[in-house]
């Protein structure tokens, strides 16, 4: 999955992040996985289900982790916990990462960004999946805000500033990337109006 190429590396792994972290097995059965999942996963972990996908390999496997995700994602759990988790998560990576300063905002790990955004919908998923499966479902942000406007967990209000904040957020993002520039921008009105509709869904 590493192997070198002309443009840099086919997929940038980190194996910490396996099961068990780095003193965990490479490899692990479909029913190992789910018994961690079940019974060992951090918080943190399961927020990575909500965007996971099988993207190759036997469709018996493939349908296996579909099933698996679901039935993790639908385990009922305290959503006061499962905001306390989310929330501390959050805080020690934008203490790490956020590299936003005076009238300069970091797109993704700043305060109201891309990555509070997806936290937030995560931990709707992981606080309400139990009581509406539908919320197991979908996979991209856009999908996500909808389906949590449908079961009700968001009003109209909200989910659609979380709509245009997510795409302009993204829009932007996307440019600075293209154009090989950190994604730290002036904090425009633009943006300022974003990382208030990032907040009042957080």
């Amino acid at each position: 999955m590493s192997v070198p190429t002309p443009s840099g590396r086919l997929y940038e792994t980190d194996l910490r992040l396996r099961p068990d972290g780095a003193g965990g097995l490479l490899v692990s059965s479909i029913e190992g996985f789910a018994g961690y999942q079940r019974e060992r996963a951090w918080a943190w972990e399961h927020q990575a289900l909500v965007r996971a996908r099988a993207i190759a390999g036997a469709e018996s496997v493939m349908q296996t982790f579909e099933h698996t995700r679901a039935q993790t994602l639908c385990l009922p759990r305290n959503a006061d916990k499962v905001v306390a988790d989310v929330r501390q998560m959050r805080q020690r990576m934008r203490a790490e990462l956020d590299r936003s300063g005076p009238g300069r905002f970091d797109l993704k790990h700043g305060e109201g960004g891309l990555v509070d955004l997806e936290f937030a919908l995560q931990a709707a998923v992981l606080a309400h999946a139990a009581r509406f499966p539908a919320l197991a479902r979908p996979r991209s942000s856009g999908e996500l805000i909808d389906a949590l406007s449908t079961v009700g967990i968001w009003d109209s209000v909200c989910a659609e500033g979380a709509h245009q904040a997510h795409g302009c957020l993204l829009a932007r993002s996307l440019e600075c990337t293209l154009d090989c520039r950190p994604r730290v921008l002036p904090l425009t009105d633009e943006l300022a109006r974003s990382r208030q509709q990032v907040r009042a869904a957080t």
